[in-house]
């Protein structure tokens, strides 16, 4: 054979020897991917989450709502755990039509102008229809009390969406309060106007109706009252008004207590 033909197919075998190697190489090269050693949850598995929030609450001297969290694959539930137990609550007056004493407003001047008949009364009896017996101011009452008005529960599911970064149409907030009972009463210091006529047990039948169902329901009411004594202490700060709230917010827990104490604020 001649040597130039020997060479030339010595050449292809050294070839195919060199392409089968690098095949054989690429070949070791591939690996198939090893199994996740990682372990994923079982869809069917319980993932929830337990969380405490506190929700800002206005007029209170607590400043808080506690709130009890917890998460699951749809969103979250949530429960109030604790509400704030003192208020401040406020009121004003609203003159509809002309008064004996008071023009626009009640004011210090047509207080004292009150005083001054009150006092007479003790001689002149007939005086004291002027002051407990003439045409009726409105006293408007706010308890504050957040939770008893609308709009409550959509504000802490929107409050708990945040805090979770879901949509608040997730969160589910069974509010099923239940208010047992209301009770109202009215201090008298030293200085007030009443004590003059004194007799404020003549007082009860009026102030009785600030409990009633709107306050039980919204937290505030409107009610009309004749006794311009006591529209001037309730301002002038010589009668103070305190309520106090007693419910729970499910069958199963315990009773818890609000109370609110009244100041006045100039609305007009």
């Amino acid at each position: 054979m001649p040597i130039r033909k020997v060479l030339i197919l010595i050449f292809i075998s050294a070839q195919i020897v060199s392409c089968g190697v690098k095949v054989t190489a690429e070949r070791k090269g591939i690996q198939d991917a090893p199994q996740d050693p990682v372990q994923k949850p079982d869809p069917i598995e319980n993932t929830s989450k337990h969380y405490t929030y506190y929700m800002n609450a206005e007029n209170t001297k607590e400043s808080f709502y506690i709130l009890k969290v917890k998460t699951h694959k749809n969103g979250a539930d949530v429960k109030v755990d604790s509400f704030p137990k003192r208020f401040k609550g406020s009121f004003f007056f609203k003159i509809n039509i002309l008064h004996f004493f008071f023009d626009k407003k009640v004011n210090q001047k047509d207080c004292d102008e009150v005083k001054i008949i009150a006092l007479s009364s003790k001689n002149l009896v007939d005086n004291k229809k002027f002051v407990r017996d003439w045409t009726p101011v409105m006293i408007n009452l706010d308890s504050q009390i957040n939770f008893l008005k609308a709009g409550f529960e959509n504000s802490v599911k929107k409050f708990v969406a945040d805090k979770l970064g879901i949509d608040w149409t997730n969160v589910s907030f069974n509010h099923k309060l239940i208010l047992k009972d209301i009770s109202y009463d009215i201090k008298y210091n030293n200085e007030a106007i009443s004590n003059i006529i004194d007799e404020i047990n003549e007082f009860k039948a009026s102030t009785d109706n600030f409990i009633n169902n709107e306050m039980k329901y919204y937290g505030y009411t409107s009610v009309g009252n004749k006794f311009s004594d006591l529209v001037c202490d309730l301002y002038l700060g010589n009668a103070k008004l305190s309520m106090k709230f007693v419910g729970r917010n499910s069958e199963d827990d315990k009773d818890f207590t609000a109370e609110v104490n009244f100041d006045y604020i100039d609305k007009y």
